[in-house]
């Protein structure tokens, strides 16, 4: 594909590392974002993002993933700077563990650590959780937490240091001729032209295109809660953990000193119209999200809120990604869907595109916008249609 001027809508994560493994495939980039790299708004900002290797025994993501955590480890090296931070990962089971009991034997095939725990092994070693209505638990040491919206932005620093062009402007497609975009009209009144667009956009491309995307993608929103537990020496001994409720709720925890330990669910009910719609945090939702790290976590109880935002999701429907070609434009590519699973991959995303452009990799028949040409149940990657994809 001869392919040498590209433009990337959308400065997070994805969008930062496609444009920086283009520059690296020796490419002419130019990143087109309005808010910054890993604004708060953004599907990448906030605090902190999890990154873990267990995918359920899926050979795809575990692919990606397994590229992914080498990728992070090899540009920290390079950049001499930390940028997963190890905490390892307690996978809590209400009830059937079939998510991690799949993932045990692929774990192994890739040199990743997936230890098997009843909750009597799990509260010698991390015993300031609760495990009375803990069924199975698993624990995977190498994993942790990268910071979200710094990281972003780190990555945009790179991608200018190795010659990249970035614009704080937003931009639409402009009309498109014989098949191909050959412009982007931006907020500045100027026009951007490239052989190649690639739109990481996050929840901003359901708005750009609405023809393409419209039930392809939804956004929900998912209230994160800090809460000040008091006790520095008990989260510097805590892990990350996910807590699987049989009826289809995934809290989760990250035990931040600062700004305190962060609580919030993986459900996908509770939706959003679409980017620019109001984000206020919901008193209930943040109750709820105390009520549950009390009783996970009973040390915690009292422990002040010291933060709250709203965290949104762009999700397809089955939970797979979406890379493809738009169907009518041949030098687009859409990049969507990151179904609260995204963040993670953003090195082995940029790969897949740079590879892509370069004739060297297909993209998956899984992230093809054709697939939703036939009836898709509502699932999440955690979760099975009629659970928390409901």
């Amino acid at each position: 594909m001869s392919t040498s001027k590209v433009a990337v809508i959308g400065g997070s994560s994805w969008g930062g590392w496609i444009a920086l493994k283009l520059l690296e495939a020796g490419m002419s980039v130019t990143v087109v974002e309005p808010k910054g790299a890993g604004h708060d708004e953004s599907g990448s900002g906030g605090f902190s993002r999890i990154i873990r290797a267990t995918y359920g025994g899926d050979p795809l993501y575990m692919d990606m993933v397994s590229q992914a955590f080498e990728e992070w480890k090899a540009y920290a090296a390079q950049w001499n700077k930390q940028l997963i931070t190890p905490t390892g990962l307690l996978w809590l089971f209400q009830g059937d563990p079939h998510y991690a009991r799949q993932s045990l034997q692929q774990m192994q095939q890739y040199d990743h650590v997936l230890e098997e725990w009843n909750p009597q092994i799990a509260e010698k070693r991390f015993p300031d959780f609760c495990y009375d209505d803990i069924r199975q638990v698993y624990f995977e040491p190498e994993a942790g937490y990268i910071e979200a919206g710094p990281t972003c932005d780190f990555v945009r620093q790179q991608v200018v240091a190795a010659g990249g062009e970035w614009l704080c402007l937003s931009g639409k497609p402009g009309a498109l001729q014989s098949g191909k975009l050959h412009e982007l009209i931006l907020s500045n009144g100027s026009r951007l032209n490239a052989d190649f667009f690639v739109f990481a956009a996050g929840a901003w491309n359901p708005l750009l295109f609405p023809e393409i995307l419209q039930d392809k993608v939804y956004l929900s929103r998912h209230d994160v809660s800090f809460f000040a537990a008091g006790s520095t020496h008990k989260l510097t001994n805590l892990p990350i953990w996910l807590d699987f409720d049989p009826e289809g709720i995934l809290f989760y925890g990250i035990p931040h000193q600062s700004p305190g330990i962060k609580v919030s669910f993986d459900e996908r009910t509770y939706r959003l119209p679409d980017a620019a719609a109001p984000r206020a945090a919901d008193e209930k939702l943040t109750k709820r999200n105390q009520d549950y790290l009390a009783w996970r976590l009973p040390f915690t109880r009292g422990a002040q809120l010291t933060k709250n935002r709203v965290c949104i999701y762009d999700n397809t429907p089955d939970g797979d990604f979406i890379i493809d070609l738009h169907p009518e434009c041949s030098n687009v590519l859409i990049a969507s869907g990151t179904s609260g699973h995204g963040y993670k991959m953003g090195p082995a995303i940029g790969n897949l595109v740079a590879n892509w452009l370069n004739d060297k990799e297909l993209l998956p028949e899984r992230f093809s916008l054709k697939r939703f040409e036939q009836n898709t149940p509502l699932q999440s990657q955690f979760f099975a249609a009629g659970k928390n994809g409901k």
